[in-house]
């Protein structure tokens, strides 16, 4: 709506006196498909937006220039200088003529298709230049619809053009006025727009040629409104459009103001339909990728701990028939009484150590298990969220709809990593956890990441954890500075979360290192993550995150 004919004819009407005498400062693009004319004159500055984007085709003028530092280009360099003498539409066309003192013109095609564009030609219709494809159209001259005297149209004509419904017609015979005016008119005759045009009579036909003569009259003194039609879908009227007398609507003193409404709620209605479709495009990224998680976390258990405790229990019963040495022994099922069960064992272990280390294995299998499970939960919820919050967005049809629930969902977004947290920005680069005493743990994510950590975060009274013997990530037990105990349960998690981000991360006992952060050193030269200890303390833990 904002290229419609007559809106097109108000709007040059409305800013040529403002426009005209007006100095060409600088001619700009800074947004694809927006041409930029800076201008001053007497009365102050004044920028002249054009775009050519298809399906978004506008004109509009601001009392400011706002240039952006980057990503701008300088165009029409042969206009710089020249003084605004006219500005006109197109008798028959959405194409506006801007003439300079210089005999030189702007043309706009504001057709709202790919074939919108804008061109600066001389005085014989020669392309000079163009915003558009300038090396197809240079050095060609510029083909112009002649314009078209409109006629008066009889009612014979109108028949002639065959049975069709009327609304169809109507916009054959009379194309500058488009859709939402003939919709008007034939409100007005209380017509029915899909009836078919030869039931129509001829006191109908004179009663629209009337009411169409009589609206197109009225555009000279408009009545300036954007009505909301539903959908969301908004329209620039310059009548009162009481076929919309349902709908709500807001009046604006001038065209340009009405244009500029339009052009921002479009524009903000179309990062909102981006900002949506990139929620749920990531929401359903989650979805599948929770799907996996739980599919592999369902299937990680293998083997049943509690076997392995009853296999323990049996050895302990039954260490008079064992002796060291031996690789297997069939002992008789005492939770199954008459079968017979065979056991491995290792050789360098006394019957008792080969029953403690089937109480360990059943130890650590249940640990997994809790874990698993723990995981699994977490995943089937994180999953059911992903789902309803699909399901809720999907449902929206405004912006306003979007915006409220993006606001009530936002921690829940955050959470997910879908959406950051204003404090995130703030953080440290690094993978962050929270132990027992309130205590936080800064864990590396590469090399590089490791020396940015250990040199550049880290304070002397911090304790710094790493994996002996293996590959891991540097982590850091950060302590305030009036810290005077940590607590030993504080250190174990730490060494824990150590121990997961490593090669060992499935074993079940691994030996982690772990000393003040002043007693560790980086020599010049050595590659990235390798540092010294110069004193350390060792803890066994199991890998695992709190």
């Amino acid at each position: 709506m904002p290229v419609q004919y007559y809106t097109l004819a108000a709007l040059c009407h409305e800013i040529t006196p403002v426009l005209c005498g007006s100095i060409i400062r600088s001619v700009f693009t800074q947004q694809k498909g927006e041409l930029i004319i800076d201008t001053k004159s007497q009365s102050g500055e004044i920028s002249i937006h054009i775009s050519v984007t298809p399906r978004i085709n506008y004109l509009f003028i601001k009392n400011e220039i706002s240039r952006a530092r980057k990503n701008s280009v300088d165009l029409f360099r042969q206009s710089i200088d020249a003084k605004i003498d006219e500005i006109k539409i197109h008798p028959s066309d959405r194409i506006i003529f801007m003439k300079l003192d210089t005999g030189k013109r702007f043309v706009f095609q504001l057709y709202n298709t790919a074939a919108g564009n804008i061109y600066f030609i001389d005085e014989n219709n020669n392309i000079l230049d163009a915003f558009k494809n300038s090396d197809v159209h240079s050095d060609k001259q510029l083909a112009l619809a002649q314009p078209v005297t409109e006629q008066e149209i009889d009612y014979s004509k109108f028949i002639n053009l065959g049975n069709n419904p009327v609304h169809s017609i109507l916009r054959k015979l009379y194309p500058l006025l488009g859709f939402n005016y003939i919709n008007e008119v034939l409100f007005r005759c209380s017509i029915d727009a899909n009836a078919d045009s030869i039931s129509l009579q001829k006191n109908d036909f004179e009663k629209l040629k009337k009411e169409i003569r009589k609206l197109i009259t009225f555009f000279e003194k408009p009545v300036i409104r954007i009505y909301n039609s539903g959908d969301n879908r908004k329209i620039i009227s310059l009548a009162e459009l009481f076929h919309l007398t349902n709908s709500d609507y807001t009046e604006f003193d001038t065209v340009n103001d009405a244009v500029l409404n339009y052009i921002s709620h479009s524009a903000f209605t179309k990062k909102i339909e981006f900002f949506k479709g990139e929620l749920i495009s990531r929401l359903t990224g989650i979805k599948h990728q929770t799907e996996r998680a739980i599919k592999k976390a369902s299937s990680a258990i293998t083997n049943d701990p509690e076997e392995f405790e009853r296999t323990g229990n049996l050895l302990l019963a039954n260490l008079y028939l064992i002796k060291k040495g031996i690789k297997v022994v069939q002992l008789e099922d005492t939770y199954h009484p008459g079968n017979m069960v065979s056991v491995d064992l290792k050789p360098a272990l006394t019957p008792v150590q080969n029953a403690e280390r089937y109480f360990i294995k059943s130890k650590t299998l249940y640990q997994k298990k809790i874990d698993e499970d723990r995981r699994l939960n977490e995943l089937t919820s994180r999953l059911k969220i992903a789902d309803e919050l699909i399901e809720k967005f999907e449902s929206t049809s405004t912006e306003k709809e979007v915006d409220n629930l993006f606001k009530e969902n936002e921690k829940l977004l955050q959470e997910m990593n879908i959406t950051k947290n204003k404090k995130d920005d703030e953080r440290p680069p690094f993978r962050i956890f929270q132990v027992a005493g309130g205590f936080e743990v800064w864990v590396g994510k590469s090399s590089a990441n490791n020396d940015l950590l250990t040199t550049k975060y880290c304070k002397p009274q911090d304790l710094w954890f790493h994996v002996r013997g293996a590959g891991g990530s540097h982590t850091v037990l950060k302590i305030p500075r009036d810290t005077k105990n940590v607590p030993r349960e504080s250190i174990k998690q730490a060494a824990s979360i150590a121990a997961y981000y490593s090669k060992m991360r499935n074993a079940s006992n691994v030996p982690v290192a772990y000393c003040e952060r002043k007693y560790v050193r980086k020599p010049k030269g050595v590659p990235e993550g390798t540092v010294y200890l110069d004193r350390e303390e060792v803890v066994f833990v199991s890998p695992r995150l709190p």
